[in-house]
């Protein structure tokens, strides 16, 4: 399930490059962490040597019930301790913690308070730097092809490796004849340029359409991915005519992922997979080929924008109550009973999802990489963008305030559906006003 929730999306890598790489931006627009009696406590240390870091500093970012985002930061001691006090133990809040060390900051831990608990710790440990890329090898490259309202959307992806001991790091104003550790080239015709929660990473410098990256790049198994969107030519026969290419890191395999049924593919070079490939959920036509220069070309039948093309065939509410709160999860699964690719936009989405006007800390995302939820104008969530023939899910995490018992949840479709399920996990007695469910 791709969620589009920030801070869900976001790896403990990608926190920390926000939060201590955008320092200004953040430490302006956070508040503080919610207050209370539990105290965080840990110390930054040597990866390699278990030896204490002084004077690093050490943020802690706190994700919370309401969804409204808490930050604090502090600096290690001689020993490398460090120590939060005054901050919120209540269970349900999440810390996310992280440190700086020489510029360049590394991720520690996600930690929670256990019931009852006013104490927790988490150490993080950091590396020496060095700004040769040698140890790092690309080892895949993945363009997934989607179908959007604009024309065509592509999801690219890289992935890599840091097999040795130190992070891989450039300072910004060193990058001037330095070697990157990653790099990439789109079509100079792209557009619409986006990386995950729409933050570009300080590592990233794009150049007409090159891409370089300086890093961090800690050991271990990495990825960075991108969309963006590309125009086509009116073909006169069969639609609109759209070209990718650029290069990647040779030595590496590209994946190529396209949804069955979106149009015409040429793609000299490719070798053809002789079963479809499963990503998402839904089946694609897959081509791969070596690393290097590439080259396909698509030619695409209009797109066809249908109210009734998708359909709701089964509803679940997870419900989890409570003296307080009402934790509510809705998943439903869809299907596309057209033949090609449908497409979904603001003035008709491909489907709806009301929620009740008091739902705090919304959460929702979907295993269909070519859908998405924005908010609607009547109220709850729409799916835009484009799917082809299967199904799919979507699914929506919220919370209710409980003012009073006995407590009342009540469900809204926009249409009729096959089968809703309602799980409750309660202590208390509750009833039903449908005779319909058991």
């Amino acid at each position: 399930m791709r969620w589009t929730h920030p801070i869900l999306l976001a790896g403990m890598a990608a926190f920390v490059t926000l939060v201590l790489g955008q320092a200004p931006v953040l430490a302006q627009d956070a508040p503080d962490v919610p207050a209370g009696p539990g105290v965080i406590t840990g110390r930054v240390l040597h990866a390699a040597t278990g030896e204490p870091v002084p004077d690093a500093e050490v943020v802690v970012y706190a994700l919370t019930d309401t969804g409204v985002p808490g930050l604090r930061r502090t600096r290690s001691a001689a020993d490398g301790s460090y120590r939060f006090e005054g901050i919120s133990n209540a269970p349900g809040i999440s810390y996310l913690l992280g440190g700086r060390y020489a510029g360049v900051p590394f991720p520690g831990a996600r930690v929670r308070f256990i019931p009852g608990a006013n104490e927790t710790s988490a150490d993080i440990r950091v590396t020496e730097l060095t700004d040769d890329p040698a140890e790092i090898e690309v080892t895949a490259n993945e363009f997934q092809i989607l179908r959007d309202a604009q024309g065509l959307r592509v999801l690219q992806v890289i992935e890599f490796t840091n097999r040795g001991a130190q992070t891989y790091s450039v300072a910004p104003d060193a990058r001037n004849g330095a070697r990157p550790a990653v790099t990439a080239t789109i079509p100079a015709s792209a557009s619409g340029f986006q990386m995950p929660l729409g933050v570009i990473p300080d590592g990233i410098v794009r150049n007409d359409g090159r891409i370089a990256y300086f890093g961090p790049i800690y050991p271990g198994v990495h990825d960075l991915s991108w969309t963006f969107s590309l125009a086509g030519e009116t073909d006169s026969d069969e639609g609109e005519r759209f070209v990718l290419e650029g290069e990647t890191p040779a030595g590496a395999p590209i994946r190529l992922l396209i949804p069955e049924g979106l149009g015409r593919i040429d793609a000299p070079g490719w070798e053809g997979a002789s079963e479809p490939h499963l990503a998402d959920g839904r089946a694609h036509d897959r081509y791969d080929r070596d690393g290097g220069r590439y080259r396909v070309e698509f030619v695409l039948p209009p797109a066809v924008v249908d109210a009734d093309a998708v359909r709701i065939t089964e509803a679940q509410v997870i419900l989890d109550l409570d003296d307080v709160v009402m934790n509510v999860r809705e998943t439903l699964t869809l299907e596309s009973t057209r033949a090609g690719v449908v497409m979904g936009t603001e003035a008709v989405p491909l489907l709806r999802m009301p929620l009740p006007e008091d739902a705090t800390d919304i959460r929702f995302g979907t295993d269909a990489a070519g859908v998405q939820l924005i908010p609607h104008p009547d109220g709850g969530l729409a799916g835009i963008g484009s799917t082809g023939p299967g199904t799919f899910q979507v699914e929506v995490r919220y919370r209710r305030t409980v003012d009073s018992v006995p407590i009342a949840f009540t469900y809204t479709a926009v249409e009729a559906l096959p089968s809703l399920s309602i799980f409750v996990g309660d202590t208390g007695e509750w009833a039903l006003s449908s005779g319909r469910l058991h």
